[in-house]
């Protein structure tokens, strides 16, 4: 959910033709098959690239148009504080701020959420890295009860393109509005480095089928598009980065057009 740090452009991997071809199909399998719910317009891609003692304070921000069945647009934002507790295991703690319709005054806090990223491999030690996220989600409407999610996290080179891909399973627990619901979800990006100032690539989102969700109504997304990515190193080990993305809604029920961003300045 954070943009890459520079720490891994160096890195060395096994090449391995089986793993690429089965991250190609994995993530046209999801694009295909998966009908998202609900997602947040300032969602972000968290990768594996994190080292102990690195601290970063995050702004992520998005804004979704309406959808062509007629779902409101959406604002989104959040700001979070990260720090690597070792080379292998990243807490997250941030708050998420929503507003349902842009330029009106009905925003503020939506949710408070705390993650923890787990590392399992070194960088570069296998085909790829491995890891998983549990993140737990409490939305300021009570009555909503807790988003618990887990999600196997891989990340591998393709030569200059770094890959990431997350599925997500959420079960929604408490909350007599919304029962038991289990959801699927998912998150891929492709990321080209380059010579220059920016590297480029696709981000997608999504959040799948849902399970015992009675009376519930999920809205279907499925977003992806182009995005763009920086680094600005400042001195003493510190960095400004930042990514960005224009994403498509690819069925009727996802927002026409999503434009995100996120903004992050890191430090030891």
């Amino acid at each position: 959910m954070k943009p890459v740090i520079a720490a891994c452009a160096a890195r060395t991997r096994l090449r391995r033709p089986a793993g690429w071809a089965w991250i190609a199909a994995a993530c046209l399998s999801l694009s295909s098959v998966c009908r998202p719910a609900a997602a947040d317009p300032n969602d972000y891609i968290q990768d594996l690239d994190f080292a102990g003692g690195e601290k970063e304070i995050d702004m992520q921000m998005g804004a979704a148009t309406a959808t062509p069945n007629g779902a409101p647009a959406l604002e989104g934002a959040a700001v979070s504080y990260e720090v690597g507790i070792t080379d292998h295991v990243l807490s997250e703690t941030y708050l998420q701020f929503a507003n349902s319709t842009p330029g009106s005054t009905g925003g503020g806090v939506d949710g408070f959420t705390e993650e923890g990223v787990f590392r399992f491999t070194d960088p570069g030690e296998y085909w790829a890295d491995f890891g998983a996220m549990l993140e737990v989600e409490h939305p300021r409407v009570w009555s909503q009860g807790w988003y618990l999610t887990l999600s196997p996290m891989l990340q591998t080179d393709i030569g200059d393109v770094q890959v990431n891909l997350n599925p997500m399973v959420t079960k929604v627990v408490g909350g007599p509005a919304y029962g038991a619901a289990t959801q699927l979800g998912f998150q891929y990006q492709f990321r080209v480095r380059t010579s220059g100032p920016l590297d480029y690539g696709i981000q997608g989102f999504g959040y799948g089928k849902s399970w015992a969700a009675e009376n519930v109504v999920f809205n279907r997304w499925n977003n992806v598009g182009p995005a763009v990515f920086g680094r600005v190193p400042l001195d003493s080990g510190r960095a400004i980065q930042f990514d960005a993305g224009l994403l498509f809604g690819t069925s009727n029920d996802a927002p026409t057009r999503t434009v995100r961003a996120q903004v992050e300045y890191e430090f030891y």
